[in-house]
C-alpha cells in the first residue's frame, strides 16, 4: 500500500509557492527534475523525498503550466516507449504517460534534446495517440519514407547485411541500419556479416564498443532481408535471390542479377561511402544517433575515402565526416591513423586470407576476374610475401571454380600509389591496355592509384 501521507504535506508546501516568485525559466525541449509525486495505480511516480522524477517539457503553454513526458532508466521496447542516449546511458520515454503538470513542480534543468531528436519523439507520440500501428501489423513504412511497398511483421527479424569478404564499411553499414530500424522504426532488425573481419573493422568494433555481428552463412525463402554496401549478386550468398529482399543501400555502380519478390526500396548515391547515403536517409533522426554509432558511421567514411584521399571523395562525404568528428570531440587524422594502423598489421593473415581480406569478382570482356586489394601504410611487408601469395593465387581460383584470375593489388595509403602482381601473360596484357603502361616484370607501380571502384574497375579491359 502507498502511504500518500508524505507526498500529500511535500504537496502542500509545492503549491504555497507564489506564481511571481518562480525562478525557472522553462522551455520545450528541456529535460528537468520534477516533483512528478506519489500517484495512483500505473501511474509514473517519483522518487526520493522529493518524489523527482525527470521529464520532458514536449508543450509549455505559459509560464504556469507545462505538457510533459516523463523519463525512466528502465529501459523498455514497444510502441509505448522512446529510446534516447546520453554519454553512455539509455533511457526511456514513457510516451503513453503524457501529462499536463504546473511549472511550480520543476526542480533543476538537466540538458536539452537536440531539435532533430524531438521531432522524431513528437513523430512517436503521434502515432502512438493515432493509433497508426495496429496490433501485429506495422503499415508505417520502412526509413519513416512513402516510398517503400512492403508491410513487414513487427516480430519479424530483418536481417542486415552487406558483402563477401567485409570490409569497415560492409560491416558497419549494417549495424548502423539495424540500430536505426530497431529505435526509429517498429521495425526489428539485426547486423550480420558475411565473412571474416579484417582487423581495421574489428578497430573499430572495439573503439566503439559494439558486438561483432554474427557470421550468416545462408539465407532462404523466409528471410526477409535489407543489403548494405552492394548490389552484386556475385558478392552475396548464393540463396540470396530467394529471400524476401526489402531495401538495398549502397554507392557502386548497379550491376544487376538480384531477384525481389516485389517492388523494393533501392538507394544507390555516387558518393564515396554508404555510410553517407544512409546519413542522408535518415535525415533528421541522424542527430538522434548515440555516440557509438555516430563513431562507426565516421569511421566508415574515412576507412573507404582513405581519409579523404580517394579520388571517390566527394564533398558532401567530406562535411558529414567533419561534422561526426566534431560532435565525437576527435582529430580526423590522428583516429584515421590509429585506423590504418590496425588495417596495416597483416602479419597473422594466411596468403589466401589475404587474397580474400578484400576482394571482389568482376566481368571484364568474357572473364570473370577476382580483384583483391590490401590497403596499408606499410606495403613492403605484403610485397615481401609475393612468392607465397602468387602460390596461394592458384589454389584461390581452383577453389572458386567461376574465377580466370586474381589481379592482386597493394595500395600504398601514404604515398597514393598501387603495386599489382603482374605474374603472367594474361595479367601483363590487362594491366597495360588498362592503364596505357608497359609491363616487363612480375609486378607494376601505378602512381595515384588508390580506388578500386573509381579507377581499377572501370579501366579494366582485355588486352
Amino acid at each position: 500500500m502507498k502511504d500518500y501521507n508524505d507526498w500529500n504535506r511535500l504537496k502542500i508546501e509545492i503549491d504555497k509557492v507564489i506564481e511571481g516568485e518562480l525562478k525557472h525559466a522553462i522551455l520545450e525541449r528541456e529535460i528537468w527534475w520534477c516533483s512528478l509525486g506519489l500517484n495512483v495505480g500505473d501511474e509514473q511516480n517519483g522518487v526520493n523525498s522529493l518524489y523527482e522524477r525527470p521529464v520532458l517539457v514536449l508543450k509549455k503553454f505559459n509560464k504556469r503550466v507545462c505538457l510533459v513526458l516523463p523519463i525512466t532508466t528502465k529501459v523498455k521496447e514497444g510502441i509505448f516507449y522512446y529510446t534516447i542516449y546520453f554519454k553512455g546511458d539509455t533511457y526511456s520515454i514513457l510516451l503513453s504517460q503524457i501529462r499536463l503538470i504546473s511549472t511550480k513542480r520543476f526542480l533543476r534543468k538537466i540538458r536539452s534534446v537536440e531539435s532533430g531528436e524531438f521531432r522524431s519523439i513528437k513523430d512517436a507520440l503521434i502515432r502512438l495517440i493515432m493509433g497508426v500501428v495496429p496490433k501485429g501489423l506495422n503499415t508505417k513504412p520502412l526509413c519513416q519514407t512513402t516510398k517503400f511497398l512492403y508491410d513487414v511483421r513487427i516480430m519479424t527479424t530483418i536481417k542486415v547485411f552487406g558483402h563477401i569478404s567485409p570490409d569497415t564499411d560492409a560491416t558497419s553499414c549494417a549495424i548502423i541500419w539495424a540500430w536505426y530500424l530497431n529505435t526509429h522504426t517498429t521495425h526489428k532488425a539485426e547486423a550480420y556479416v558475411l565473412g571474416e573481419l579484417n582487423k581495421e573493422t574489428k578497430f573499430v568494433l572495439g573503439r566503439w564498443r559494439q558486438t561483432e555481428p554474427t557470421l550468416l552463412e545462408k539465407v532462404d525463402a523466409e528471410d526477409k532481408v535489407v543489403i548494405v554496401d552492394t548490389n552484386n549478386p556475385q558478392e552475396l550468398l548464393s540463396g540470396v535471390n530467394e529471400a524476401d529482399i526489402l531495401q538495398i543501400i549502397d554507392h557502386h555502380k548497379l550491376i544487376g542479377g538480384l531477384m525481389t519478390k516485389g517492388p523494393i526500396e533501392m538507394t544507390i548515391r555516387p558518393v564515396a561511402s554508404t555510410a553517407t547515403v544512409m546519413h542522408d536517409l535518415m535525415g533528421t533522426h541522424a542527430e538522434t544517433m548515440p555516440e557509438d554509432i555516430a563513431g562507426v558511421m565516421l569511421s566508415c567514411i574515412l576507412s573507404d575515402t582513405l581519409e579523404f584521399r580517394s579520388p571517390t571523395t566527394t564533398p558532401h562525404d567530406k562535411a558529414i565526416a567533419e561534422k561526426l568528428a566534431a560532435r565525437l570531440g576527435l582529430n580526423i587524422t590522428e583516429y584515421a591513423n590509429e585506423m590504418f594502423k590496425a588495417k596495416s598489421d597483416v602479419s597473422d593473415f594466411t596468403d589466401i586470407g589475404l587474397i580474400h581480406l578484400d576482394s571482389k569478382k568482376f566481368e571484364v570482356g568474357d572473364k570473370n576476374i577476382r580483384v583483391s586489394v590490401v590497403e596499408t601504410t606499410d606495403p613492403a611487408s605484403v610485397l615481401v610475401r609475393k612468392e607465397g601469395i602468387v602460390k596461394a593465387i592458384g589454389e584461390v581460383i581452383a577453389q572458386d571454380g567461376d574465377i580466370d584470375d586474381v589481379l592482386f593489388f597493394v595500395v600504398d595509403i601514404l604515398r597514393e600509389e598501387a603495386t599489382v602482381f603482374t605474374y603472367n601473360d594474361f595479367l601483363k596484357g590487362v594491366i597495360s591496355a588498362s592503364f596505357g603502361v608497359q609491363v616487363d616484370g612480375d609486378t607494376e607501380v601505378l602512381p595515384g592509384i588508390v580506388s578500386r571502384k573509381k579507377q581499377i574497375i572501370p579501366a579494366l579491359k582485355l588486352a
